[in-house]
């Protein structure tokens, strides 16, 4: 009878082994991947109807932009015009996908500074750019100092690094949100939008509301969507408000505060153009309800 070596028969019978092993392992794996919820086949249930002490009015249901100044306070003499676009474009395009803005154009700016009433306002003067921007009902004011760090020619397509010091302040109480040199590298838009992506979202995470829950707050419709720049995946808290009313010098004002603690952490799993759905772990269920108040995450 024909012998096979040892180390040959384990080969054999290995094998079989590890078709087995990599088809529970497949099994495992299958059990453990989140099932892909539709929202609408869940049932509105009695728990589903609860109003949150403090829900939206309608007025705050619309989700209006930001308006922003922008200054250019510096730029070096190798800033030409094409390069000043290109960057501009980068800094503004990113602050409105990401951070709920709406930027005065270049020439809306120019035609500002530009008149007599403005013309001894020095857009480099902190005080002198906040009360421009108030003048002119702005939530924000921003000034840039752009400085080209290096520059060169690929294939006849000029190709730069710019450093971009940002200051981003509010008109009302002159805050400082954001102070930071963003990097602008032409070779590498992917790397430097990603780096002003995460600063942008981080400074400003987009407020929305719970809409509707359904199947005993397994899932939540959120007031944002595709048009806030929303993405399946994204993670969104949720917070209680509390809105306090009083009356002054006979005008009624409103003081909305938010618990610095978040009742839970949700991810998005449906996204529409002006709402989404997101789904809610098992744990926070009992503490969501129609109404509370949304923040987006940095991507």
């Amino acid at each position: 009878m024909k012998r096979y070596p040892q180390s040959r028969r384990f080969k054999k019978a290995k094998a079989p082994l590890l078709v087995v092993m990599l088809f529970c392992t497949a099994i495992l794996l299958s059990g453990c991947a989140q099932k892909r919820i539709n929202p609408l086949t869940l049932p509105i249930l009695k728990s589903d109807s609860i109003d949150a002490r403090f829900p939206p009015s309608k007025d705050e249901l619309v989700l209006r932009p930001y308006i922003l100044l922008p200054l250019i306070t510096y730029k070096d003499q190798t800033v030409t015009d094409s390069r000043l676009n290109d960057i501009l474009h980068f800094i503004h395009s990113s602050l409105e996908e990401n951070g709920n803005f709406s930027v005065m154009t270049r020439a809306q700016t120019n035609q500002l500074l530009a008149k007599d009433e403005n013309r001894h306002f020095q857009p480099g003067n902190i005080a002198d750019a906040i009360q421009l921007g108030a003048s002119i009902n702005v939530d924000f004011v921003s000034q840039m100092q752009i400085t080209i760090i290096e520059s060169k020619m690929v294939k006849n397509i000029d190709h730069i690094k710019a450093n971009v010091n940002l200051t981003l302040f509010t008109t009302g109480s002159g805050q400082v949100i954001i102070k930071h040199d963003a990097l602008y590298d032409s070779q590498k838009l992917e790397r430097s939008d990603e780096a002003f992506r995460q600063l942008v979202q981080t400074h400003f995470p987009i407020r929305g509301f719970i809409l509707e829950t359904r199947g005993g707050h397994q899932v939540a419709k959120i007031s944002l969507g595709r048009s806030a720049g929303i993405k399946l995946g994204r993670q969104i808290l949720v917070r209680e408000r509390q809105v306090n009313a009083q009356i002054v010098n006979g005008v009624s004002r409103k003081t909305i505060t938010f618990n610095a603690t978040p009742l839970a952490k949700t991810e998005v799993i449906q996204v529409l153009e002006n709402e989404s759905w997101v789904a809610v772990n098992k744990g926070d269920q009992h503490k969501i309800k129609k109404g509370q108040v949304i923040f987006t995450l940095p991507e």
